[in-house]
């Protein structure tokens, strides 16, 4: 499950690139980022991660605590920590550090961008920053609540405190995953650009030309018929 998170954050990290490139003058960094560099950009990261988390395979355990629940463990105590401080790096501090980098970026070059023209794109830039802006307010305090966790580990708490700090992070951990995933509708419904985009897309598919030649010749057949 961390993986698909991981490149999750990865690409709206690349996504924010993308926009801070679209806001740069010069036309020649707005054409760095293409369709092909970008999903070579995408694979190259997935395997990058997908080795990093190989040993959280290799080590994990599923132990059975009840008729009808598993509990997936390490049973390596380095590789637990290995794993704890990598999520903490990939998926909290790393992503969120770019993110904020890019935001800063692009939000100077969009003053600059707006001033000279308006365009379907600078809307796509206006969703990209409420975007990242949901993101840093989501990830900053759910990073902060699991160094925290981390830092008092082995501290003596009460039970009552440790159910509130479990309850406290699990909300922040499902807020992150609600705003990772709520990124392709925010555009779908936004930007018209973006729109086009999926439209394009979804037409370019082999089902979709195949029913679409299907449904054309049944209707030239239909108007020979009925001439």
């Amino acid at each position: 499950m961390n993986f698909y998170e991981f490149i999750n954050f990865i690409c709206i990290c690349f996504s924010a690139l993308d926009q801070f490139l679209l806001t740069l003058p010069r036309i020649k960094w707005q054409r760095l980022i293409t369709r092909i560099r970008a999903q070579f950009m995408i694979l190259f990261t997935a395997i990058i991660w997908l080795i990093i988390f190989l040993p959280l395979l290799i080590f994990a355990n599923h132990i059975q605590t009840s008729a009808t629940t598993f509990t997936c463990t390490i049973s390596v105590p380095i590789i637990s920590v290995y794993s704890t401080y990598w999520i903490i790096i990939g998926y909290y501090f790393l992503p969120i550090i770019l993110i904020l980098i890019l935001f800063c970026l692009t939000r100077y070059n969009l003053k600059q961008f707006l001033r000279r023209r308006r365009n379907l794109e600078s809307a796509m830039v206006r969703v990209m920053l409420i975007q990242m802006s949901v993101i840093l307010i989501s990830g900053i305090p759910t990073s902060i609540c699991i160094i925290y966790s981390l830092a008092t580990k082995y501290s003596t708490k009460t039970y009552l405190r440790s159910v509130y700090e479990s309850v406290i992070l699990l909300a922040f951990v499902l807020f992150t995953f609600f705003t990772n995933g709520i990124s392709f509708w925010v555009y779908l419904f936004a930007s018209k650009m973006f729109r086009k985009h999926i439209k394009d897309s979804i037409s370019k598919l082999k089902l979709f030309k195949n029913r679409l030649t299907i449904f054309s010749t049944s209707s030239t057949t239909r108007i020979n018929v009925l001439h």
